[in-house]
């Protein structure tokens, strides 16, 4: 098996399809660019969308554990909780000042 001899032709060819190769990879490459483009657009609305979230939820909690506060002071104000419940129409069976939960 010899090698055959380089011609003027088959150096053409072998540019051409190095010219054909390259062509092909710059398309492959400018594919890709456009598709990471998109899966970075799709990711900062995901982003975006998750920090309105957060800062809704933040904002939420926020309110939930100021009516919470204002729940415990109307409870507390004043040294007659008893009272107030029963004023609710609640039942005190029975109660005491020190009971501890736990």
């Amino acid at each position: 098996m010899s090698a055959q001899p380089l011609t003027y032709e088959s150096i053409m060819e072998m540019i051409r399809e190095g010219i054909r190769e390259t062509q092909e990879l710059r398309r492959s490459i400018k594919e890709q660019g456009a598709e990471c483009d998109r899966g970075m657009q799709e990711l900062r609305l995901s982003m975006q969308v998750t920090d309105r979230i957060a800062k809704k939820t933040s904002k939420d909690i926020g309110n939930l554990g100021n009516s919470i506060g204002r729940v415990i002071e109307h409870m507390v104000a004043g040294n007659n909780i008893i009272k107030k419940f029963k004023t609710l129409d609640y039942v005190i069976e029975s109660h005491s000042r020190n009971k501890q939960f736990g």
